[in-house]
Formats: structure tokens, sequence, C-alpha cells
């Protein structure tokens, strides 16, 4: 039992100091609903194409989304549910991990077509449907 309390307490500071590390702001909400498919941006600037994502039991929403190659992706990522979650993208080394009521953001630019998996890194989380897939197009 105490074991399963430190191990608790270890994530959640672990989790405070990673989110604190990573912190971006959340900014305000534009009022855009974003669909699965981005339009081009201009790569002569460099402003990011903005996406929200939202985190709760067990999904991804949205969780398949296709861009195109060279777009900059600003993700604005919301933990709507009521445990800790994370927004994993694939190959890429990048990870927001949330907290209930959380958000954070960051941007991704992305170079090279394919296809990237998103998931839930929390055990079990995955296995219960929070995944999904960025399709980079040529």
């Amino acid at each position: 039992m105490i074991r399963k309390i430190l191990m608790l307490v270890f994530i959640a500071i672990l989790s405070i100091v990673l989110v604190a590390g990573c912190a971006g702001s959340s900014g305000d909400d534009n009022g855009d609903n974003n669909s699965e498919e981005q339009s081009d941006i201009d790569e002569s600037t460099d402003i990011a194409s903005p996406i929200d994502i939202k985190l709760s039991e067990f999904k991804i929403t949205p969780s398949n989304i296709t861009i195109q190659k060279g777009e900059t992706i600003n993700f604005k990522i919301e933990n709507d549910g009521t445990t800790f979650h994370t927004y994993t993208i694939e190959g890429l080394d990048e990870e927001v991990r949330l907290q209930s009521g959380e958000s954070n953001s960051f941007e991704v630019k992305f170079d090279k077509p394919g296809a990237y998996g998103v998931l839930c890194t929390v055990p079990g989380h995955a296995d219960r449907g929070m995944i999904g897939e960025i399709k980079v197009e040529e």
C-alpha cells in the first residue's frame, strides 16, 4: 500500500516538474473548431496552424489529422478527463503530460511525409482507445 502511495506521489511530482518545464501558454481560445483536415499555410510566414486536441477517458479528439509536408502545427492540448493523460507523437520525441483540467501547447514542423502514431502512454489507455494518427502528405 505504501509502495503504491509513494509511486503516485512520485508520478504527481514528476508530472508537475515536466509540465512546468514544458509550460507553454494555453492561449486564448479563438473559437476555431479544427476539423481533422487542416488547410495549407503560407510557408513564407512563421504562423503555425492551430489544432485543438481534447483528451478524455478513453479517447483523443480529433484522433486522426491530415496535414501537408512543411506545415507547422501549434498543438493545443487539453485534458478534459478525470485522470492523468499524455499526448505523445511517436517518432518525434514530443509528449505533453497533463493532469485533469490542465492544458498546454507546443509546435511541430512536419518536414517528412508519412504517418505518425499518437497515443496516451499511461498504461492501458492506448489499449482502451486513446490512439490516433497524424498523416503528413506531400
